[in-house]
């Protein structure tokens, strides 16, 4: 590299560096969740419980890593992962020279602002890990230091397991340049941790036995083949998509017009083409099959992230080249660089802050505070991470519960349990149901959102802290609200029509909205959190689209909707030959002064409706 871009490259990273920096300082959370605080907490106490240097899933390497920043607070891992991450960045550069591929800054902005790595140099989670480690082998490689890169690879999977796939591709480069005593290094991260780890399980093959993952059927379901491609511009932005496909062709042709099995650039090639999209295929097929834990999480694809943005440069060479006047090629690659960085900001809020689960979590930790209790039973890790707990003294707390079918069994009297929606009932495998019937099961708290929201499995969302005590107190909901909508022939504002023996509301391309039924904040103020049952009964004329029709339940405030829940009509049953639907939310009261609640139906689509009447009925928690 050429000693002005050189510089280039140092003050660009240093621009990232201090923007990406102010960006973690300010904002409170993270992306990815509660896998965040999983991996921190296993970094934060691994000095402390050392087997936790060699937790499958919490990823060795990335472990013992993170270990010491981790003493410091998540915000120091955060800041780690971003140093990574632009390192990773600048080894890049110095591989391109090495391959003699023209540099242009255009690809930098591709990796830093790929709305996959941009939020990922800013967690704690090992994606941006595994691209340095993928680039360091590839670099090592590429300066022909063969017995290192095979090094490197070999603790590829103690990093994140399925980056396994791109071996192949290395171990092919090491049989060409007949550099076959670097071949058995590969094995050295498996010996290494097998016999590091033996003094923690007891067993040399717990690299195999203690694999977390299971091949089987996934409690997060499966999707399709394509997933990944069709959220191309979640993961790449629109922009880098396009010079990566450009990139990917011109490549090709090169490599064919003039091949070369002895170039670095031949190589580079094989290893970073091969790499990158063996990963992306192989991520495409566990998700489709279901298999593997795959949850179809694109932040996957932040780990081949720098590979694929070097396959962009030839086609952005290409391009520069075909245009002959430098201002106008100049001005292009202004304007896709603007794009690209613009990309992570119209998906994602930035600074990132904790979402709305993690919010509600806080409250509930705020509750458990100042609650008496002996010991805390709980399933999302943030709780425990918000009560500033050490998670694994478990005279203290537990992750889960012994007895899944009567959970108070392995309770303690006063022992409280926290359960949430997201992982009570997928990762635990206990639904709410089953602990509200618990004869020693007491519900104390509820913490609810404002707007109901669906989380995995089609939960509403929703956290409530139990108490085990010796004599449950059964409490029935007290009705706050009842009210219902019938309608007849006496109203002339309104247009009505009789089916079945009943005058039913007309609606059709002259009533899109039926008239509200209207409840005022002040008539809940004895609840702070309610269960709300609103229904329809209606008779569809027309024939009813997805979307075309909805039973609409809202908190608004003046002008502002507070929260907003629907029912499809589409959806609903036949009953004594009327369709009918219920709608059913669970939601916290806590709205500004003066809100209400309506309860309507709306008809997008002007389809003709004959709408019996529709009933809410409010009850607190």
């Amino acid at each position: 590299m050429f000693k002005k871009e050189h510089s280039l490259v140092l003050a660009l990273l240093a621009l990232f560096l201090v923007f990406f920096t102010g960006l973690i300082l300010v904002g409170n959370g993270a992306y990815g969740g509660a896998d965040n605080i999983a991996h921190f907490r296993i970094a934060r106490y691994a000095f402390e419980y050392p087997r936790l240097f060699f937790d499958h899933w919490g990823k060795p390497v990335f472990t013992l890593l993170m270990a010491i920043p981790a003493q410091v607070g998540f915000k120091a891992t955060q800041w780690l992962n971003l140093l990574l991450g632009l390192f990773t960045i600048f080894l890049t550069t110095d591989i391109l020279k090495r391959c003699e591929i023209r540099f242009n800054p255009v690809y930098l902005f591709f990796i830093a602002f790929a709305p996959v790595y941009f939020l990922l140099m800013q967690s704690c989670l090992t994606e941006i890990l595994l691209s340095f480690f993928l680039v360091l082998a590839i670099w090592l490689f590429i300066h022909e230091k063969f017995q290192w890169a095979a090094i490197t690879l070999s603790f590829l999977p103690f990093v994140r397991t399925e980056s396994i796939v791109v071996i192949p591709f290395f171990l092919a480069g090491f049989l060409w340049k007949k550099k076959f005593l670097s071949i058995p290094l590969l094995l050295t991260g498996a010996l290494f941790y097998s016999l590091t780890g033996y003094f923690v399980y007891h067993d040399f093959l717990w690299i195999i036995h203690q694999m977390p993952y299971d091949t089987g059927g996934s409690v997060y379901g499966h999707g399709g083949l394509f997933d990944f491609v069709v959220r191309y511009k979640e993961i790449f932005g629109l922009p880098f998509a396009i010079f990566l496909i450009l990139g990917i062709i011109i490549w090709v042709l090169n490599i064919l017009r003039k091949p070369d099995l002895n170039s670095n650039n031949f190589w580079l090639f094989v290893l970073a083409m091969g790499s990158w999209m063996t990963y992306f295929a192989a991520h495409s097929w566990v998700w489709w099959k279901g298999t593997g834990g795959s949850l179809g999480l694109i932040r996957v694809m932040a780990g081949i992230i720098p590979l694929a943005a070097m396959a962009t440069l030839p086609g952005i060479n290409w391009l520069t080249e075909k245009i002959k006047n430098p201002l106008a090629g100049y001005l292009l690659m202004a304007a896709v660089i603007i794009w690209q960085l613009t990309v992570p900001f119209r998906l994602h809020p930035v600074p990132f802050n904790w979402e709305q689960p993690q919010q509600l979590m806080m409250k509930a930790a705020d509750q458990v505070k100042v609650m008496d209790k002996k010991k805390i039973y709980y399933f999302d890790p943030f709780l425990i991470h918000f009560l500033g707990m050490d998670p694994y003294d478990q005279k203290l707390s537990n992750w889960g519960i012994g007895d899944k079918k009567t959970p108070s069994t392995s309770m303690e009297l006063n022992d409280i349990l926290v359960w949430d929606a997201h992982f009570g009932p997928n990762e635990a495998g206990i639904p709410l149901d089953r602990l509200m019937a618990d004869p020693y099961l007491q519900l104390e708290k509820s913490v609810l959102p404002v707007e109901s929201f669906k989380v995995l499995g089609g939960y509403d969302y929703g956290i409530y802290i139990f108490r085990k005590t010796d004599h449950k107190t059964d409490m029935v909901p007290m009705d706050l609200v009842q009210r219902e909508m019938k309608f007849s022939n006496a109203d002339p504002a309104l247009t009505t029509s009789e089916f079945q023996g009943n005058h039913c509301l007309v609606m059709d391309e002259k009533k899109e909205f039926s008239p509200p039924i209207t409840i005022s904040g002040k008539e809940l103020t004895a609840a702070t959190s309610v269960e709300v049952t609103a229904s329809v009964r209606f008779h569809a004329e027309d024939a009813l689209a997805q979307d075309a029709a909805l039973l609409i339940f809202s908190v608004e405030q003046g002008n502002k909707t507070l929260s907003y829940n629907k029912a499809d009509l589409v959806d609903a049953r036949v009953v004594d030959g009327w369709q009918e639907i219920t709608l059913s939310v669970r939601i916290s009261t806590g709205f500004p002064e003066g809100y209400q609640m309506n309860l309507y139906v709306w008809n997008k689509e002007k389809k003709k409706l004959l709408v019996e009447g529709y009933r809410l009925t409010i009850k607190s928690l």
